[in-house]
């Protein structure tokens, strides 16, 4: 599919982008052997069993998933999952190799506490998995792209595209840019009257490859507003040699200094 050829090429450096944070934390763990989400609130899996987390370590889990969200908007889902120890750093608190969990089991109302549950980096490597499953199969042969993409099919590509952006791009959020509005407006810019009937996929790829530069490079704030698909050489338009320990600059055919007063 075009997607999946699509996202592999603007994509390839974003996914799994750990916040700056999360990279220098020392601890990778949790204390749940899975998790699944009811309207966006976590049901937990201890010993094979389902719980509604209320509590870790004394920590309310409404807290932990108010850090989240405010910390990593778009991303409660991934950030509780796989960063829970950093979100309850933030709140204060570090937990150890065991906590206590105060859960409230699914089928009753009674909550209950659990002493000295493991909190291990191989159940949140499972959690990392378990989110990871559908990435994690073997890629299918890569095929050519259509000549054209309908309407639709740019639609579906769109909210692929920023789907994978919010759940992968660490720092999505870091330059105050709305994605949404960032792509309406490079539409806009390839097509006054917004998306047409048909579209060739180059012409997507250049919409999504500028509103990707609009966010640089997340640890070094690089980008550019002059990137042209298919334009130009793929080489430097002047020559550089080394002469007597410096680098002088010509003219791509040696016939003259690139700048005779800066050689």
């Amino acid at each position: 599919m075009f997607r999946s050829t699509l996202l592999l090429l603007l994509l390839f450096n974003l996914f799994g982008a750990p916040s700056i944070l999360a990279q220098d934390h020392p601890t990778k763990a949790s204390p749940f052997d899975a998790i699944r989400w009811v309207e966006q609130e976590p049901q937990v899996q201890i010993e094979e069993k389902w719980y509604t987390p209320v509590a870790i370590d004394g920590v309310q889990v409404e807290k932990i998933l108010e850090k989240c969200r405010m910390r990593w908007p778009g991303q409660l889902q991934k950030r509780f999952a796989e960063d829970l120890m950093e979100a309850m750093a933030l709140l204060g608190h570090e937990p150890g190799d065991t906590v206590t969990l105060r859960l409230k089991p699914i089928e009753t109302a009674a909550e209950i506490v659990l002493e000295g549950i493991p909190n291990t980096l191989g159940k949140r490597k499972q959690l990392w998995t378990d989110r990871n499953k559908d990435r994690n199969r073997q890629p299918t042969p890569l095929r050519l792209p259509p000549s054209w993409l309908s309407k639709k099919q740019v639609e579906q590509e769109i909210a692929t595209f920023t789907a994978a952006l919010r759940d992968q791009f660490a720092y999505l959020h870091l330059k105050g840019i709305d994605l949404d509005e960032a792509i309406e407006q490079e539409v806009h810019r390839h097509y006054s009257r917004g998306l047409p009937t048909r579209m060739p996929p180059v012409d997507l790829v250049m919409i999504l490859q500028r509103v990707l530069m609009q966010f640089g490079d997340g640890h070094a704030d690089i980008r550019s507003s002059n990137f042209r698909l298919g334009e130009g050489e793929p080489f430097n338009p002047f020559l550089l040699d080394d002469i007597d320990g410096k680098v002088v600059a010509y003219q791509q055919k040696r016939n003259d200094l690139l700048d005779p007063k800066y050689p």
